[in-house]
């Protein structure tokens, strides 16, 4: 994975799309590959966790943004939720 992915990735929480995914180089063989090994998981039809574990509050918000409007999710963020 390229460092933009993963920089990206970084500001979402640790997910990304499979949109994002793909548009980075990652094929569908790998992302099935990690999900099937347990590294990544899926959170519904487009999110992707960089891990297997739970999902902390903020990374909460970021998934309904990437299921709810997969092509401008690299660039919104929940900012009611950033003042806390």
């Amino acid at each position: 994975m390229d460092r933009s992915l993963l920089a990206l990735a970084q500001l979402q929480e640790q997910l990304l799309s499979r949109r994002q995914l793909f548009a980075g180089s990652v094929t569908r063989a790998t992302l099935g590959a990690h999900l099937s090994a347990g590294r990544w998981r899926s959170w519904g039809r487009h999110t992707i966790a960089l891990h297997s574990g739970p999902l902390p509050e903020r990374a909460l918000w970021w998934r309904a943004v990437i299921e709810a409007d997969r092509e401008r999710c690299s660039t919104v963020c929940p900012r009611s939720r950033q003042r806390g």
